[in-house]
């Protein structure tokens, strides 16, 4: 709390805001602000974890510390679905390899796709790309 003085206060390390604030006698100063211009008398009302600063690293340490729901139900999904798509990928793959052993070609089944080298958003364009030769 200012007692006497005044002075510009830069508070950005607590509300984000860039401009300093003006502060008169009888307004609250908070811990972790910056003295710009001017000078003033403070008397500490809220010390040690009563601060606002405190506070603000408190609420910080228990959001980090926590997991919301959505991000729970995110994890068990995909921890479904990654290794379902892995041993999907690798039967694809033993399939291929047993097929080219078996047969001792894949000219004839597995012919490269014009597809393959393009990027995802020409893949989705492909019709309008054709038109536009």
């Amino acid at each position: 709390m200012v007692t006497s003085g005044s002075s510009y206060v830069d508070e950005s390390m607590l509300s984000g805001e860039p401009v300093p604030v003006l502060k008169n006698e009888n307004e609250k100063v908070f811990a972790g602000t910056i003295n710009q211009k001017g000078s003033f008398q403070f008397k500490a009302v809220k010390v040690g974890k009563e601060t606002m600063l405190a506070h603000i690293i408190k609420m910080v340490q228990d959001a980090q510390g926590s997991k919301a729901p959505v991000q729970k139900l995110v994890d068990k999904i995909a921890g479904i679905f990654v290794p379902v798509v892995m041993g999907i990928a690798i039967l694809t793959f033993c399939y291929g390899w047993c097929w080219v052993a078996i047969t001792g070609s894949y000219r004839d089944y597995w012919q490269p796709s014009p597809y393959s080298s393009l990027p995802a958003p020409v893949h989705w364009d492909w019709p309008r790309l054709r038109l536009s030769w």
